[in-house]
Formats: structure tokens, C-alpha cells, sequence
């Protein structure tokens, strides 16, 4: 049988809920893409996409 996926966006993030959402998937073994606001990324935010970049999640621009 064919092997099916599903493509999972978060939109207008980074915030405090990025890496619970990263670790939710990496928990039940998933994957999901943020799609950020670029004038959200700032000295607090950016710690949060890092976090997620460094576990393997795709990030793509919002705005």
C-alpha cells in the first residue's frame, strides 16, 4: 500500500507555544512547519525557531 502524509503548518508564530508544539511532535513522532511573521523575530522569539530548527522542523515566511 501507498505510503500517505499530511502537511502540518503553525502560522504567525514564533512565540512561547513553539517549542511545546516542537515537542508534542517529537513525541508522537511528527513533523510540522512554522510559517513565521518576520517582524515577530526578535532577541526574545528567536531562541523559540531555533529550538525548532535544531530538532529538524521546517520554517517558511509568513508575511
Amino acid at each position: 500500500m501507498e505510503k500517505k502524509y499530511c502537511a502540518i503548518t503553525f502560522d504567525d508564530g514564533p512565540n512561547e507555544f513553539t517549542v511545546a508544539i516542537t515537542d508534542k511532535f517529537i513525541e508522537y513522532g511528527g513533523k510540522a512547519s512554522f510559517m513565521v511573521m518576520g517582524d515577530r523575530i526578535n532577541d526574545q522569539t528567536e531562541k523559540y525557531l531555533k529550538y525548532a530548527i535544531d530538532k529538524g522542523f521546517l520554517l517558511a515566511s509568513h508575511s
